[in-house]
């Protein structure tokens, strides 16, 4: 045993290490970040990991569902509060076999889990000693690939907001810097600013881990920093045969689906597409004016992602600014929202479904899940209080860019 531990410490890298333990105890292992993201795995044959364990090698990530139950069983709170291996029962539903689970911990903090899957022998006094050894071990390992990470994104977000903040003059003086710093340039890339409803950066560094944690399994050319509660993701391509668009379109889903019941609602803007890393500043320019938009009008519900369909919104900003300096409001309007106010009617966001769907009847009532004479009384009692005339396009475009702007005070 004790030769066996002093080779366990000769291990510094976080496959062999783990490839060490599911050697000796002849079972199938998972290393996780607390995050419950793959770190590594290794086992004699894949079709030893059960259905849970093979989901999470194919995603690189436990299944949610398992998360949660583990969460609700206590699981996850005992991997903080002992130390010690201590195994799990079986979950026959999600595919969850009974396994031995254990922290890997390094100076009291818990920095990953390590599951060793029960097949069929359960693990022996000395294995499990083994197991308590070595968890120590692995969280030293992974604390320390995880400063020598931090350091080297540390240079790397520097690299790239003196990119973004037009440091550098020449494209030959930006791809020296990058070469010194061995920083791979991608050959085509897009910008993405997400921002934080709230504010805080607390949530952004938050949102910042889960879109880093996701971009960790694509290329080097993918990055992520934070200026104050906006992200700023670089989204790379190292061949300009391949857009970034649908990396990017994935991370909007992949945030979507992780944040879906954040207290706190994200806005999302995407600059164009680029092959000029000199443009990577007005890529990201165009992501946060498609955010300034979305400011404007409380949700992304109405505003695409990408400056490229942004169409008219991207003057919404302007047209606020001057409005509000000649206090030039269209006076049909605000009788509107006056009504609404007064007597809890709803006629400006009818004229908004109304107009959003081209004026016609069918398609707005059932936006608005109501009966279509009801939507046509309402309609009738707006023209009757308001001047609006809506068989000119002009007005009908004038009037939805207005309903936008008066959302921004509300």
């Amino acid at each position: 045993m004790e030769e066996i531990l002093e080779k366990l410490h000769t291990f510094f890298d976080v496959d062999k290490l783990i490839a060490f333990i599911s050697g000796y105890l002849k079972k199938p292992v998972i290393l996780e970040s607390t995050e419950c993201q793959l770190l590594a795995y290794n086992s004699y044959s894949i079709q030893q990991f059960d259905p849970v364990n093979q989901q999470t090698i194919f995603s690189k990530e436990c299944p949610g569902a398992v998360v949660d139950w583990l969460k609700k069983t206590g699981v996850i709170e005992q991997l903080y509060t002992d130390s010690n291996p201590f195994y799990v029962n079986g979950h026959e539903e999600l595919g969850f076999n009974r396994r031995v689970a254990v922290s890997a911990k390094h100076k009291q903090e818990v920095v990953g889990f390590i599951w060793v899957q029960d097949i069929e022998d359960s693990l022996s006094q000395e294995e499990l000693q083994f197991l308590h050894e070595a968890s120590f071990q692995v969280g030293k390992v992974i604390y320390k690939n995880k400063k020598q990470l931090e350091k080297k994104e540390g240079k790397i977000e520097e690299f790239f907001k003196k990119v973004m903040d037009d440091h550098f003059y020449t494209e030959e003086e930006l791809k020296w810097e990058a070469e010194n710093l061995s920083i791979p340039l991608p050959a085509v890339f897009t910008v993405m600013v997400v921002h934080a409803a709230d504010n805080k950066s607390e949530t952004a560094e938050d949102v910042k881990d889960v879109i880093r944690t996701y971009l960790q399994l694509e290329d080097k050319v993918n990055h992520v920093y934070s200026v104050q509660a906006d992200i700023v993701v670089i989204l790379g391509s190292l061949s300009d045969r391949h857009s970034p668009k649908a990396t990017a379109a994935d991370v909007v889903a992949h945030l979507q689906s992780k944040t879906h019941t954040h207290p706190s609602p994200l806005y999302i803007g995407m600059g164009r597409e680029y092959r000029d890393v000199m443009k990577m500043s007005t890529s990201r320019f165009e992501a946060i004016e498609v955010v300034k938009a979305v400011k404007i009008v409380g949700g992304q519900e109405l505003i695409p992602y990408d400056y490229e369909h942004l169409g008219v919104f991207r003057f919404l900003d302007s047209i606020y600014s001057h409005q509000k300096k000649k206090n030039d409001f269209n006076p049909d309007l605000l009788r509107l929202k006056e009504k609404d106010r007064d007597s809890q009617t709803s006629f400006l966001k009818t004229l908004e479904v109304y107009l959003l769907n081209n004026c016609k009847l069918k398609p707005a009532a059932e936006q608005l899940f109501i009966h279509q004479n009801t939507l046509n009384y309402r309609m009738k009692q707006i023209f009757e209080m308001t001047s609006i005339d809506l068989s000119h396009f002009s007005q009908r475009c004038e009037l939805f860019i207005e309903l936008m702007l008066m959302k921004k005070d509300q």
